[in-house]
């Protein structure tokens, strides 16, 4: 949201709000945690990043600073448009009604 690019796993959660358009998503490959390390318990999968990618990613922000900044403004306004807490609660009331609504039809029912 402030418009920095950012370099990140192109895995997991922040993939909700990060694509190849606003961010610089590091490539990974899925392999299996062999023991726990904290709350990830071996056998889980974990995405490894490719170390490569991510320093190739580090070095093209350096190296090309206008685009930096269009990636970075683009992150602004995809987070600004899809997650303004306005946005979030017009979502949130969708859905409540639409619970509302289902609960009350199977009242009916």
């Amino acid at each position: 949201s402030c418009a920095k690019p950012v370099i990140a796993t192109g895995y997991s959660g922040n993939v909700d709000f990060m694509n190849q358009e606003n961010s610089f998503l590091v490539r990974y490959r899925l392999v299996e945690i062999e023991r726990d390390h904290g709350p990830y318990k071996k056998g889980w999968m974990w995405a490894d990043p490719d170390v490569d990618h991510a320093a190739e990613c580090m070095r093209r922000v350096f190296e090309d600073r206008t685009l930096a900044s269009e990636v970075g403004e683009r992150g602004r306004a995809y987070v600004a448009a899809r997650l303004h807490p306005n946005t979030i609660a017009e979502v949130v009331k969708s859905r409540l009604a639409a619970l509302d609504a289902n609960l009350a039809a199977a009242s009916r029912a």
